[in-house]
Protein backbone atom coordinates (compact mmCIF):
# COMPACT_ATOMS: atom_id res chain seq x y z
CA UNK A 1 0.00 0.00 0.00
CA UNK A 2 1.45 3.15 -0.70
CA UNK A 3 2.31 5.61 1.55
CA UNK A 4 0.98 9.17 2.49
CA UNK A 5 3.78 11.23 1.11
CA UNK A 6 3.74 12.04 -2.67
CA UNK A 7 6.50 12.79 -5.09
CA UNK A 8 6.46 14.54 -8.37
CA UNK A 9 8.32 13.00 -10.75
CA UNK A 10 8.83 15.24 -14.01
CA UNK A 11 11.72 14.18 -16.58
CA UNK A 12 12.22 14.01 -20.43
CA UNK A 13 13.51 10.65 -20.97
CA UNK A 14 10.03 8.67 -20.70
CA UNK A 15 12.19 4.98 -20.48
CA UNK A 16 13.72 6.72 -17.46
CA UNK A 17 10.31 8.33 -15.90
CA UNK A 18 8.95 4.73 -16.61
CA UNK A 19 11.43 3.26 -14.22
CA UNK A 20 11.38 5.27 -11.86
CA UNK A 21 7.60 5.73 -11.36
CA UNK A 22 7.50 1.71 -10.76
CA UNK A 23 10.50 1.68 -8.28
CA UNK A 24 8.90 4.34 -6.33
CA UNK A 25 5.07 3.56 -6.46
CA UNK A 26 5.36 0.34 -4.33
CA UNK A 27 6.10 2.78 -1.27
CA UNK A 28 4.80 6.00 -2.42
CA UNK A 29 2.26 8.32 -4.36
CA UNK A 30 4.14 9.00 -7.74
CA UNK A 31 2.66 11.54 -10.28
CA UNK A 32 5.17 11.08 -13.49
CA UNK A 33 5.11 14.05 -16.42
CA UNK A 34 6.98 15.36 -18.87
CA UNK A 35 8.62 18.50 -18.51
CA UNK A 36 6.54 20.10 -21.27
CA UNK A 37 3.21 18.77 -19.64
CA UNK A 38 4.47 20.03 -15.97
CA UNK A 39 5.24 23.51 -17.14
CA UNK A 40 1.41 23.84 -19.55
CA UNK A 41 0.00 22.42 -16.41
CA UNK A 42 1.63 24.79 -13.62
CA UNK A 43 2.60 21.41 -11.96
CA UNK A 44 5.19 22.47 -9.90
CA UNK A 45 2.15 24.44 -7.60
CA UNK A 46 0.30 21.34 -6.83
CA UNK A 47 1.05 19.46 -3.56
CA UNK A 48 3.87 17.34 -2.95
CA UNK A 49 6.90 16.37 -0.56
CA UNK A 50 9.88 15.35 -3.18
CA UNK A 51 10.67 16.55 -6.77
CA UNK A 52 12.56 14.05 -9.10
CA UNK A 53 14.01 15.70 -12.11
CA UNK A 54 16.21 14.42 -14.91
CA UNK A 55 18.63 17.40 -16.61
CA UNK A 56 16.10 18.19 -19.48
CA UNK A 57 13.48 18.60 -16.58
CA UNK A 58 15.87 21.21 -14.76
CA UNK A 59 16.86 22.78 -17.87
CA UNK A 60 13.11 23.90 -19.12
CA UNK A 61 11.46 24.32 -15.88
CA UNK A 62 14.84 25.95 -13.94
CA UNK A 63 12.75 29.29 -12.90
CA UNK A 64 9.45 27.32 -12.00
CA UNK A 65 11.58 25.14 -9.90
CA UNK A 66 13.67 27.90 -8.27
CA UNK A 67 10.50 30.01 -7.62
CA UNK A 68 8.71 26.85 -5.36
CA UNK A 69 11.84 26.70 -4.00
CA UNK A 70 11.85 29.71 -2.80
CA UNK A 71 8.27 30.01 -2.34
CA UNK A 72 8.42 27.23 0.71
CA UNK A 73 10.86 29.89 3.05
CA UNK A 74 11.08 27.67 6.24
CA UNK A 75 10.08 24.71 5.34
CA UNK A 76 12.43 22.23 3.76
CA UNK A 77 11.27 20.90 -0.10
CA UNK A 78 13.89 18.35 -1.26
CA UNK A 79 14.54 18.28 -4.56
CA UNK A 80 16.39 15.15 -6.48
CA UNK A 81 18.06 15.07 -9.28
CA UNK A 82 18.56 12.17 -11.79
CA UNK A 83 21.37 12.45 -14.26
CA UNK A 84 23.89 10.77 -16.08
CA UNK A 85 27.26 11.09 -15.52
CA UNK A 86 27.65 12.93 -19.40
CA UNK A 87 25.12 15.45 -18.38
CA UNK A 88 26.65 16.66 -15.32
CA UNK A 89 27.92 19.55 -16.86
CA UNK A 90 24.76 20.44 -19.13
CA UNK A 91 23.43 21.10 -15.51
CA UNK A 92 26.36 22.67 -13.46
CA UNK A 93 25.51 26.05 -13.49
CA UNK A 94 21.87 25.60 -11.50
CA UNK A 95 23.56 22.18 -9.69
CA UNK A 96 24.05 23.18 -6.02
CA UNK A 97 21.63 26.44 -5.80
CA UNK A 98 18.39 24.43 -6.02
CA UNK A 99 19.33 20.55 -6.03
CA UNK A 100 19.92 18.72 -2.94
CA UNK A 101 20.59 15.69 -3.83
CA UNK A 102 22.24 13.97 -6.85
CA UNK A 103 21.78 10.24 -8.24
CA UNK A 104 24.04 9.14 -11.66
CA UNK A 105 22.36 6.92 -13.68
CA UNK A 106 22.40 3.53 -13.78
CA UNK A 107 21.53 3.12 -10.04
CA UNK A 108 20.58 0.14 -8.40
CA UNK A 109 17.06 0.06 -6.68
CA UNK A 110 18.60 -0.02 -2.78
CA UNK A 111 20.43 2.97 -3.50
CA UNK A 112 17.55 5.01 -4.89
CA UNK A 113 15.12 4.29 -2.29
CA UNK A 114 17.67 4.71 0.53
CA UNK A 115 18.15 8.46 -1.35
CA UNK A 116 14.51 8.59 -1.56
CA UNK A 117 13.75 7.62 1.97
CA UNK A 118 16.10 10.27 3.26
CA UNK A 119 15.03 13.54 1.66
CA UNK A 120 11.39 12.24 2.26
CA UNK A 121 12.45 11.63 5.88
CA UNK A 122 14.23 15.59 5.83
CA UNK A 123 10.69 16.68 4.44
CA UNK A 124 8.62 14.94 7.15
CA UNK A 125 10.84 16.51 10.19
CA UNK A 126 10.37 19.97 8.72
CA UNK A 127 6.52 20.06 8.67
CA UNK A 128 6.23 18.30 12.11
CA UNK A 129 8.54 20.96 13.21
CA UNK A 130 6.18 23.78 11.16
CA UNK A 131 3.69 21.99 13.36
CA UNK A 132 5.18 22.17 16.56
CA UNK A 133 5.65 25.65 15.67
CA UNK A 134 1.92 26.04 15.41
CA UNK A 135 1.18 24.09 18.64
CA UNK A 136 3.40 26.31 20.19
CA UNK A 137 1.88 29.79 18.74
CA UNK A 138 -1.61 28.24 19.79
CA UNK A 139 -1.13 27.95 23.68
CA UNK A 140 1.17 31.05 23.83
CA UNK A 141 0.40 34.10 25.43
CA UNK A 142 0.94 36.08 22.18
CA UNK A 143 -2.04 37.01 19.77
CA UNK A 144 -1.04 34.83 16.27
CA UNK A 145 -2.90 35.18 12.99
CA UNK A 146 -1.90 33.61 9.78
CA UNK A 147 -2.87 35.21 6.34
CA UNK A 148 -3.02 33.81 3.03
CA UNK A 149 -4.17 35.68 0.31
CA UNK A 150 -5.42 38.50 2.07
CA UNK A 151 -8.13 36.47 4.81
CA UNK A 152 -7.17 35.09 7.89
CA UNK A 153 -6.43 31.47 7.16
CA UNK A 154 -5.58 30.33 11.25
CA UNK A 155 -5.44 32.01 14.50
CA UNK A 156 -4.61 30.66 17.96
CA UNK A 157 -6.70 31.08 21.42
CA UNK A 158 -4.89 34.23 22.55
CA UNK A 159 -5.66 35.74 19.76
CA UNK A 160 -9.66 35.15 20.24
CA UNK A 161 -9.30 35.65 23.61
CA UNK A 162 -8.09 39.34 22.18
CA UNK A 163 -10.82 39.98 20.43
CA UNK A 164 -13.56 38.22 22.97
CA UNK A 165 -14.72 36.31 20.20
CA UNK A 166 -14.89 32.69 18.68
CA UNK A 167 -12.08 31.08 16.04
CA UNK A 168 -15.19 30.70 13.62
CA UNK A 169 -16.13 34.46 13.84
CA UNK A 170 -12.50 35.45 12.86
CA UNK A 171 -11.31 33.47 10.25
CA UNK A 172 -11.84 33.88 6.60
CA UNK A 173 -12.22 37.71 7.38
CA UNK A 174 -9.50 40.21 6.20
CA UNK A 175 -6.89 41.27 8.57
CA UNK A 176 -7.96 44.86 8.29
CA UNK A 177 -11.07 43.86 9.86
CA UNK A 178 -9.37 43.16 13.26
CA UNK A 179 -7.77 46.81 13.55
CA UNK A 180 -9.80 50.15 13.87
CA UNK A 181 -10.13 52.29 10.77
CA UNK A 182 -7.72 55.14 12.37
CA UNK A 183 -4.53 52.33 12.05
CA UNK A 184 -6.24 50.08 9.11
CA UNK A 185 -3.68 51.85 6.97
CA UNK A 186 -0.72 50.49 9.49
CA UNK A 187 -1.38 47.30 8.99
CA UNK A 188 -2.32 46.91 5.22
CA UNK A 189 1.39 48.60 4.74
CA UNK A 190 2.35 45.50 6.58
CA UNK A 191 0.36 42.78 4.71
CA UNK A 192 1.44 44.27 0.68
CA UNK A 193 3.72 41.61 0.32
CA UNK A 194 3.43 38.16 2.00
CA UNK A 195 7.36 37.67 0.62
CA UNK A 196 8.25 40.53 2.84
CA UNK A 197 10.89 39.74 5.72
CA UNK A 198 9.77 40.43 8.98
CA UNK A 199 8.22 43.79 10.12
CA UNK A 200 6.62 45.23 12.91
CA UNK A 201 4.76 48.17 13.17
CA UNK A 202 6.32 51.62 15.30
CA UNK A 203 3.13 52.07 17.02
CA UNK A 204 0.04 50.65 19.07
CA UNK A 205 -2.55 49.28 16.96
CA UNK A 206 -6.40 49.82 18.27
CA UNK A 207 -8.12 46.23 18.20
CA UNK A 208 -11.27 47.35 16.76
CA UNK A 209 -13.34 44.42 17.38
CA UNK A 210 -12.49 43.77 21.05
CA UNK A 211 -15.48 44.20 23.81
CA UNK A 212 -13.10 46.11 25.43
CA UNK A 213 -10.46 48.87 24.87
CA UNK A 214 -7.82 46.69 23.43
CA UNK A 215 -4.05 47.42 21.92
CA UNK A 216 -1.44 45.42 20.64
CA UNK A 217 2.25 45.64 18.99
CA UNK A 218 2.42 43.63 16.01
CA UNK A 219 5.27 41.87 14.06
CA UNK A 220 4.84 40.26 11.19
CA UNK A 221 6.73 37.40 8.95
CA UNK A 222 6.68 35.87 5.56
CA UNK A 223 5.63 32.22 5.99
CA UNK A 224 4.58 29.17 4.39
CA UNK A 225 1.45 27.78 5.72
CA UNK A 226 0.03 24.71 3.97
CA UNK A 227 2.52 24.73 1.16
CA UNK A 228 1.53 28.35 0.54
CA UNK A 229 2.86 31.71 0.94
CA UNK A 230 1.37 33.22 3.56
CA UNK A 231 1.95 36.24 6.43
CA UNK A 232 2.49 35.65 10.21
CA UNK A 233 0.84 38.28 12.57
CA UNK A 234 1.76 37.64 16.28
CA UNK A 235 -0.43 40.69 18.15
CA UNK A 236 1.63 41.12 21.83
CA UNK A 237 -1.01 42.63 24.18
CA UNK A 238 -0.07 46.35 25.25
CA UNK A 239 -3.56 47.39 26.57
CA UNK A 240 -1.80 47.96 30.37
CA UNK A 241 0.73 49.91 28.66
CA UNK A 242 -1.30 52.12 26.82
CA UNK A 243 -3.98 52.39 29.80
CA UNK A 244 -0.89 53.88 31.76
CA UNK A 245 0.96 55.90 29.53
CA UNK A 246 -2.92 57.39 28.44
CA UNK A 247 -3.77 57.76 32.39
CA UNK A 248 -0.31 59.75 32.81
CA UNK A 249 -1.19 61.47 29.70
CA UNK A 250 -4.19 63.14 31.29
CA UNK A 251 -3.33 63.33 34.49
CA UNK A 252 -0.59 65.79 32.66
CA UNK A 253 -3.26 67.73 31.11
CA UNK A 254 -5.16 68.30 33.76
CA UNK A 255 -2.34 69.42 35.42
CA UNK A 256 -1.72 71.95 32.84
CA UNK A 257 -5.11 73.00 32.49
CA UNK A 258 -5.09 73.62 36.20
CA UNK A 259 -1.44 75.81 35.85
CA UNK A 260 -3.15 77.79 32.84
CA UNK A 261 -6.19 78.03 34.41
CA UNK A 262 -4.26 79.62 37.92
CA UNK A 263 -2.83 82.22 35.11
CA UNK A 264 -6.02 83.05 34.27
CA UNK A 265 -7.26 83.75 37.78
CA UNK A 266 -4.85 86.31 38.39
CA UNK A 267 -4.53 88.33 35.18
CA UNK A 268 -8.46 88.36 34.62
CA UNK A 269 -10.08 91.06 36.22
CA UNK A 270 -13.84 90.24 34.67
CA UNK A 271 -15.79 87.68 35.56
CA UNK A 272 -17.30 86.99 31.82
CA UNK A 273 -13.40 87.34 30.57
CA UNK A 274 -12.49 84.85 33.05
CA UNK A 275 -15.47 82.51 32.02
CA UNK A 276 -14.39 82.48 28.40
CA UNK A 277 -10.13 82.34 28.95
CA UNK A 278 -11.23 78.89 31.23
CA UNK A 279 -13.04 77.20 28.16
CA UNK A 280 -10.88 78.12 25.68
CA UNK A 281 -7.64 76.86 27.49
CA UNK A 282 -9.80 73.39 28.37
CA UNK A 283 -10.35 72.90 24.25
CA UNK A 284 -6.90 74.36 23.33
CA UNK A 285 -4.36 73.04 25.74
CA UNK A 286 -6.48 69.94 27.38
CA UNK A 287 -7.38 68.55 23.46
CA UNK A 288 -11.26 68.15 24.62
CA UNK A 289 -13.83 68.57 22.31
CA UNK A 290 -16.77 71.31 24.07
CA UNK A 291 -16.49 73.56 27.36
CA UNK A 292 -19.18 75.47 28.62
CA UNK A 293 -20.18 77.06 31.63
CA UNK A 294 -23.80 77.61 33.02
CA UNK A 295 -25.55 79.09 35.68
CA UNK A 296 -28.18 77.43 37.44
CA UNK A 297 -31.49 80.35 37.28
CA UNK A 298 -33.94 80.65 39.44
CA UNK A 299 -36.84 80.83 36.82
CA UNK A 300 -39.76 78.85 36.48
CA UNK A 301 -37.91 76.39 34.54
CA UNK A 302 -35.19 76.13 37.06
CA UNK A 303 -33.25 76.77 33.07
CA UNK A 304 -28.82 76.92 32.76
CA UNK A 305 -27.69 79.68 31.34
CA UNK A 306 -24.57 79.26 29.31
CA UNK A 307 -22.36 81.71 30.13
CA UNK A 308 -19.46 81.32 28.22
CA UNK A 309 -17.88 78.38 25.49
CA UNK A 310 -15.37 76.95 23.80
CA UNK A 311 -14.80 74.46 20.94
CA UNK A 312 -17.96 72.39 19.16
CA UNK A 313 -20.38 75.19 19.91
CA UNK A 314 -22.29 74.11 17.07
CA UNK A 315 -23.86 71.70 19.92
CA UNK A 316 -25.00 74.51 22.09
CA UNK A 317 -26.84 76.21 19.48
CA UNK A 318 -30.71 76.42 20.55
CA UNK A 319 -29.98 73.80 23.51
CA UNK A 320 -31.87 73.73 26.38
CA UNK A 321 -31.17 72.12 29.91
CA UNK A 322 -32.62 72.58 32.69
CA UNK A 323 -31.72 71.62 36.57
CA UNK A 324 -35.45 70.65 37.57
CA UNK A 325 -35.94 67.13 38.69
CA UNK A 326 -39.24 66.57 37.61
CA UNK A 327 -38.31 67.98 33.88
CA UNK A 328 -36.62 65.64 31.45
CA UNK A 329 -34.35 68.48 30.55
CA UNK A 330 -33.38 67.89 34.12
CA UNK A 331 -32.31 64.32 34.38
CA UNK A 332 -29.06 64.26 32.33
CA UNK A 333 -25.24 65.10 33.87
CA UNK A 334 -26.07 69.11 34.24
CA UNK A 335 -29.40 68.64 36.16
CA UNK A 336 -27.97 65.82 38.25
CA UNK A 337 -24.92 67.90 39.24
CA UNK A 338 -26.58 70.99 40.26
CA UNK A 339 -29.12 69.07 42.49
CA UNK A 340 -26.58 66.69 44.01
CA UNK A 341 -23.78 68.89 43.96
CA UNK A 342 -21.32 66.47 42.66
CA UNK A 343 -18.80 65.56 39.98
CA UNK A 344 -21.05 63.22 36.96
CA UNK A 345 -19.48 61.63 34.27
CA UNK A 346 -21.10 60.20 31.13
CA UNK A 347 -18.73 57.51 29.64
CA UNK A 348 -21.37 57.14 26.19
CA UNK A 349 -23.45 59.89 25.50
CA UNK A 350 -25.00 57.36 23.29
CA UNK A 351 -26.32 54.64 25.22
CA UNK A 352 -26.84 56.81 28.42
CA UNK A 353 -30.65 56.70 28.42
CA UNK A 354 -30.62 60.24 30.80
CA UNK A 355 -28.86 61.87 27.91
CA UNK A 356 -31.80 61.09 25.92
CA UNK A 357 -32.83 64.81 25.16
CA UNK A 358 -29.27 65.84 23.83
CA UNK A 359 -28.02 62.02 22.22
CA UNK A 360 -28.89 63.19 18.34
CA UNK A 361 -26.96 66.59 18.54
CA UNK A 362 -24.51 65.27 20.44
CA UNK A 363 -23.70 62.44 17.75
CA UNK A 364 -23.39 65.17 15.43
CA UNK A 365 -20.81 66.89 17.03
CA UNK A 366 -18.98 64.03 17.92
CA UNK A 367 -19.47 63.75 21.47
CA UNK A 368 -19.17 60.87 23.40
CA UNK A 369 -18.48 61.22 26.65
CA UNK A 370 -18.45 64.13 29.16
CA UNK A 371 -17.79 65.74 32.53
CA UNK A 372 -19.75 67.69 34.24
CA UNK A 373 -18.36 69.71 37.67
CA UNK A 374 -20.28 71.93 40.29
CA UNK A 375 -19.21 74.96 40.36
CA UNK A 376 -19.41 76.34 44.59
CA UNK A 377 -20.18 79.65 45.62
CA UNK A 378 -21.06 80.41 49.08
CA UNK A 379 -22.22 77.29 50.31
CA UNK A 380 -25.01 76.44 47.19
CA UNK A 381 -24.33 75.26 43.88
CA UNK A 382 -23.97 78.49 41.40
CA UNK A 383 -23.91 76.93 38.18
CA UNK A 384 -21.35 73.88 36.66
CA UNK A 385 -18.27 73.43 34.24
CA UNK A 386 -19.38 71.18 31.50
CA UNK A 387 -16.51 69.50 29.74
CA UNK A 388 -16.66 67.22 26.91
CA UNK A 389 -14.18 64.62 24.91
CA UNK A 390 -14.69 63.10 21.42
CA UNK A 391 -13.62 59.51 22.95
CA UNK A 392 -16.19 57.28 25.11
CA UNK A 393 -14.88 56.79 28.74
CA UNK A 394 -12.54 59.97 28.57
CA UNK A 395 -12.68 60.76 32.28
CA UNK A 396 -10.59 58.56 34.84
CA UNK A 397 -10.88 58.76 38.36
CA UNK A 398 -7.47 60.73 38.85
CA UNK A 399 -8.45 63.25 35.83
CA UNK A 400 -12.10 64.12 37.06
CA UNK A 401 -10.48 64.83 40.69
CA UNK A 402 -8.13 67.12 39.26
CA UNK A 403 -10.23 69.00 37.04
CA UNK A 404 -12.86 69.18 40.02
CA UNK A 405 -9.87 70.92 41.82
CA UNK A 406 -10.21 73.39 38.69
CA UNK A 407 -13.71 73.44 38.73
CA UNK A 408 -13.08 74.90 43.21
CA UNK A 409 -10.45 77.21 41.80
CA UNK A 410 -12.89 78.33 39.18
CA UNK A 411 -15.36 79.18 41.85
CA UNK A 412 -13.10 80.92 43.45
CA UNK A 413 -12.20 82.79 41.03
CA UNK A 414 -16.00 83.62 40.66
CA UNK A 415 -16.26 84.70 43.86
CA UNK A 416 -13.19 87.09 43.99
CA UNK A 417 -14.33 88.68 40.77
CA UNK A 418 -17.96 89.20 41.91
CA UNK A 419 -16.81 90.21 45.22
CA UNK A 420 -14.46 92.88 44.16
CA UNK A 421 -16.78 93.87 41.11
CA UNK A 422 -19.23 94.38 43.83
CA UNK A 423 -16.70 96.72 45.83
CA UNK A 424 -16.00 98.55 42.74
CA UNK A 425 -19.65 99.31 42.45
CA UNK A 426 -19.84 100.67 45.70
CA UNK A 427 -17.02 102.85 45.47
CA UNK A 428 -18.57 103.57 42.02
CA UNK A 429 -21.62 104.97 44.12
CA UNK A 430 -19.73 106.46 46.76
CA UNK A 431 -18.04 108.33 44.35
CA UNK A 432 -21.16 109.53 42.25
CA UNK A 433 -22.79 110.44 45.50
CA UNK A 434 -19.49 112.24 47.01
CA UNK A 435 -19.84 114.18 43.25
CA UNK A 436 -23.19 114.75 43.42
CA UNK A 437 -22.99 116.17 47.11
CA UNK A 438 -19.75 118.16 46.27
CA UNK A 439 -22.03 119.81 43.51
CA UNK A 440 -25.07 120.59 45.29
CA UNK A 441 -22.79 121.98 48.35
CA UNK A 442 -20.76 124.56 45.78
CA UNK A 443 -23.24 125.77 43.72
CA UNK A 444 -25.85 126.42 46.57
CA UNK A 445 -27.08 129.60 46.70
CA UNK A 446 -26.95 129.64 50.79
CA UNK A 447 -24.05 129.37 53.00
CA UNK A 448 -23.86 126.16 54.18
CA UNK A 449 -21.06 124.88 56.84
CA UNK A 450 -19.58 122.17 57.78
CA UNK A 451 -18.70 121.04 60.75
CA UNK A 452 -18.12 118.57 63.69
CA UNK A 453 -19.77 117.44 66.74
CA UNK A 454 -17.96 120.47 68.68
CA UNK A 455 -18.94 123.00 66.21
CA UNK A 456 -15.26 123.01 64.42
CA UNK A 457 -15.72 123.93 60.73
CA UNK A 458 -14.87 121.24 58.20
CA UNK A 459 -15.84 123.02 55.25
CA UNK A 460 -18.06 125.86 53.54
CA UNK A 461 -19.17 127.27 50.30
CA UNK A 462 -18.10 130.49 48.22
CA UNK A 463 -21.50 132.00 49.53
CA UNK A 464 -20.52 131.90 53.34
CA UNK A 465 -16.98 133.36 52.23
CA UNK A 466 -19.04 136.06 50.55
CA UNK A 467 -21.06 136.96 53.93
CA UNK A 468 -19.03 136.76 56.22
CA UNK A 469 -15.94 137.83 54.19
CA UNK A 470 -13.47 135.85 55.24
CA UNK A 471 -11.49 133.45 53.25
CA UNK A 472 -12.17 130.09 53.42
CA UNK A 473 -8.52 129.02 55.59
CA UNK A 474 -10.29 131.65 57.49
CA UNK A 475 -13.06 130.29 58.19
CA UNK A 476 -11.67 126.36 59.07
CA UNK A 477 -9.82 127.99 61.43
CA UNK A 478 -13.19 129.22 63.45
CA UNK A 479 -15.70 127.12 65.14
CA UNK A 480 -19.10 127.88 65.54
Amino acid sequence: MPGHNIILLIMGDRANRRLLHNQLEQDYQVRSFDPETAKTRNILQTEFDLLVLDGVALHRLWEMVRDRKDSEKTLFLPLLLVTGRNDVGYVTRNLWLIIDEIVLTPVEKNELSLRVEILIKARRLSLESEQRYITLAQTGIFGVAIVQNQKIAWCNTALTRMLDMETEDVLGRSPTWLIHDRDGGDLQDLLQDEEKNALSSNKALQINKSSRSCFAKLQTAGIRYLGQPARLLLFTDITELVQTMEKLRRTNRAYQILSQINKALIQTERENELLHKVCSVIVDDGEYSLAWVGYARQDADKSMEIMASAGEVSYLQGIFVSWARESEYGQGPVGQAVRDDRPIVFRNTQQDTDFAPWQNRAESAGLYSLLVLPLHLEGSVLGTLNIYSCQQDAFDQRETELLQELADDLAFGIQTLQVRNERRRVQERLEDSEHRFRSLFHNANDAVYIHDLEGNILEVNDPACRMTGFTREELLQMSL
